[in-house]
């Protein structure tokens, strides 16, 4: 009687065990069949990206957002337009009247000469005019029309010796030191920021501590904060993301690679959605929609 209970009990196991079996097989066959048509999905993607003219490099950016997700504080936007400003200023509309400061001071603002450098340097050779603005002191009229030409009356640091007149004008934009083309900007906190995230979203942009050009006269302080955008990255290649995704998306090598590591057990344990998440995410990753988990741009 045992052995008879215990050869329906090894029937029954290699009945359940070959039925398992099966389903995994052909769960398997999915898995591979959606790896095989995964290239030629993923060049159909690209190619109509590009007959559309998609810019896939900044698609994410591109999304639109709705109304309650667009970020419409002051220090999103630029705090006035250049041309608008101009336009103001040539009306007498913005004139330097703040806090009743005189209308000539120091430009930029808070300027230091650094003595020591230039007594370093034989400056006896040089025009009092080609000096750079380390040896010099300067003030401009705040009141000048925003974007024309305007005099900055400059003096040469006693005891430094050069040719000309030690007083003279040197001509500059009348600008504010932010507002300078390309100023000179840290990037110690753009890690913070999310490179992919959408241009109306806060998380797009980092605050940096930036200071205008070397030997730039301009208005205001030569140091200021200003708003840039995020374009780090972290090494992330998306010509790799591709072919894992084309070759082992299925188990959720991809998911992994780019740091969804949620996503890539759950794309694991299910055989790939059955299929069907494997073909989405390699449309996703050819048109460049999913990026890097931390933010960061493809290299």
């Amino acid at each position: 009687t045992k052995l008879i209970l215990l050869d329906s009990l090894l029937q029954e196991m290699r009945w359940k065990f070959g039925h398992y079996g099966r389903i995994f097989r052909r769960l398997w066959t999915i898995l591979m069949y959606s790896q095989v048509v995964s290239p030629l999905l993923a060049g159909l993607a690209i190619l109509t990206a590009s007959a559309l003219g998609i810019d896939t490099d900044n698609i994410q950016s591109s999304i639109t957002e709705s109304p309650e997700n667009i970020d419409l504080s002051v220090d999103r936007l630029e705090l006035i337009d250049k041309e608008d400003l101009g336009r103001l200023s040539r009306k007498g509309g913005v004139v330097d009247s703040c806090c009743k400061q005189p209308v000539h001071r120091a430009c930029p603002h808070g300027h230091t000469p650094r003595r020591e450098k230039c007594e370093s340097m034989d400056t006896s050779l040089s025009t009092c005019s080609s000096l750079s603005l380390e040896c010099l002191n300067c003030d401009c009229d705040y009141s000048c029309l925003y974007g024309e030409t305007s005099q900055a009356n400059c003096t040469v640091l006693e005891g430094l010796e050069c040719k000309g007149d030690r007083v003279f004008t040197r001509e500059f934009t009348c600008t504010y030191c932010y507002l300078t083309e390309k100023p000179v900007c840290s990037t110690s906190h753009a890690a913070s920021c999310k490179s992919t995230a959408p241009v109306t979203q806060r998380s797009h942009w980092y605050v940096a501590n930036c200071s205008s050009r070397k030997n730039t006269v301009c208005l205001g302080s030569a140091r200021f904060s200003k708003r840039l955008e995020c374009s780090w990255t972290e090494g992330y290649s998306w010509k790799t993301a591709l072919i894992l995704s084309i070759t082992l998306g299925g188990f959720g090598a991809d998911r992994f690679y780019l740091g969804y590591w949620q996503e890539g057990i759950g794309k694991l344990f299910s055989f790939g959605g059955l299929g069907v998440w494997t073909l989405v995410d390699v449309i996703l990753v050819a048109v460049r929609y999913i990026g890097p988990a931390d933010g960061s741009l493809y290299i």
